[in-house]
């Protein structure tokens, strides 16, 4: 059950195991591959520090993009002595002449007014013209105070001058749900899914997925595009609802670099119709960002991994029903551009230099993407870092565990986590 894992992720501690043995530590003062310069100070993220990193030995995108089926189908029976491609699949290689660092702005917020105005703009989008904010609108942020047990949290326009952001604020009943988090709404519901299955919840359950759990098939959406299911109004096939989805999302885009990418569906059935779940991702400049779901996950290294999450429900060929996951509208800064990347052959030697020796590693997918890394800077504070990745997902071959590692396409830096499938 989906609302089960959002539930299971939300209250997950992160086990952060410093000098972990997964990269080998041995080679640290040995090898051309380690990091020089310190990326991370107490101001926080250092670029000249990481440009201090960047490997030498970088090929432009462009000419690249033109050898990068030639190599990744030689990696496939090429001999790495910690790692195995010959099953992996890979990912297509975007059409760009150029890759960014970026900082991701975490404090984003908006005005209290800003949040009204949201929150009705949303509303209206959904037909509800007329909502009694001063009765519906509350705020869960607790800068009106915390929710006691048994009550209700706080209602906002009748207390709105002491409120200092529209972070926090909602709506949720039988016949539609908001949140605002992150600068911008995070979730949202028109209650189709609760009204067509004649429950009493409230319509923010539609956004958590917890009617979406009867899955019929789903992968790809390149996979599934020309599959077709009956949906409340009519038979939509898998690929005009992905495209449906993209244009929704792509109009709450202010950045003209930022576009939407619809990678992965799952089809699920309720009673006699069916429902699309799709997942939502960013795409800067025409490379993807990585994407994920809820889960478990222990991460090695002071570091946190935050790949893009979000859940789109369909329900109707119109528009979309509900869904849930970060504000993905969020002001990205260009910190760096850069023409030129250490290309897949060139990271899986690293990648094959720096595992520790006992670990052999299957490698099932390959993709180049951006995925943001959070940095502890000070007390209480982090820092998000966007940086171009070649992606590895595979299996731990001595522990059967899922492992996926990020390694910077421009210094070979590795970030990675193990994850319960």
């Amino acid at each position: 059950m989906r609302y089960t894992k959002i539930i299971t992720f939300l209250l997950l501690i992160c086990i952060t195991l410093n000098g972990c043995n997964t990269v080998d530590q041995s080679e640290k003062s040995k090898n051309r591959f380690d990091k020089k310069e310190k990326i991370i100070t107490e101001e926080g993220f250092s670029i000249s520090g990481y440009k201090g990193n960047l490997e030498s030995e970088r090929i432009a995108m462009r000419e690249y993009g033109k050898k990068y089926a030639a190599e990744a189908k030689d990696t496939q029976s090429k001999s790495y002595s910690k790692l195995d491609l010959s099953d992996c699949r890979y990912g297509e290689f975007p059409q760009a002449d150029t890759v960014s660092v970026l900082r991701e702005d975490l404090e984003s917020d908006i005005s209290a007014d800003e949040g009204v105005s949201q929150i009705k703009s949303c509303l209206k989008g959904m037909g509800y013209d007329n909502v009694d904010l001063k009765k519906e609108l509350k705020d869960c942020s607790g800068q009106l105070g915390e929710k006691k047990q048994d009550e209700e949290w706080p209602t906002v326009m009748d207390q709105i001058k002491k409120c200092k952001s529209g972070n926090g604020f909602f709506v949720n009943t039988n016949q539609y749900a908001v949140q605002i988090l992150g600068g911008g709404i995070y979730s949202m519901s028109d209650g189709s899914i609760t009204r067509f299955l004649q429950k009493k919840s409230k319509a923010s359950m539609d956004a958590l997925g917890v009617y979406s759990d009867n899955i019929v098939t789903g992968g790809a959406v390149q996979t599934f595009g020309n599959q077709s299911y009956k949906l409340f109004d009519r038979d939509t096939t898998v690929k005009d609802a992905a495209k449906m989805v993209q244009v929704y999302f792509n109009k709450k885009m202010s950045d003209h670099n930022v576009t939407t990418d619809i990678p992965q569906v799952e089809i699920f059935s309720l009673k006699d119709k069916y429902g699309y779940d799709f997942f939502v991702r960013r795409k800067y400049k025409g490379v993807n960002f990585a994407f994920a779901d809820y889960g478990g996950r222990n991460v090695y290294g002071e570091y946190e991994i935050v790949e893009d999450m979000k859940h789109a429900y369909v329900v109707n060929n119109k528009t979309v029903s509900a869904y849930a996951g970060q504000n993905q509208d969020m002001r990205l800064n260009v910190l760096m551009e850069d023409r030129k990347i250490i290309g897949l052959n060139g990271i899986l030697q690293i990648l094959d230099k720096k595992m520790a020796q006992h670990l052999r590693l299957k490698i099932d997918t390959a993709e180049f993407v951006y995925c943001p890394i959070h940095f502890n800077i000070g007390k209480n504070k982090k820092e998000s870092i966007i940086f171009p990745f070649w992606q590895l997902d595979g299996i731990n071959i001595n522990n059967e565990q899922s492992m996926r590692i990020y390694a910077d396409a421009l210094t070979g830096e590795i970030y990675l986590y193990t994850y319960y499938i």
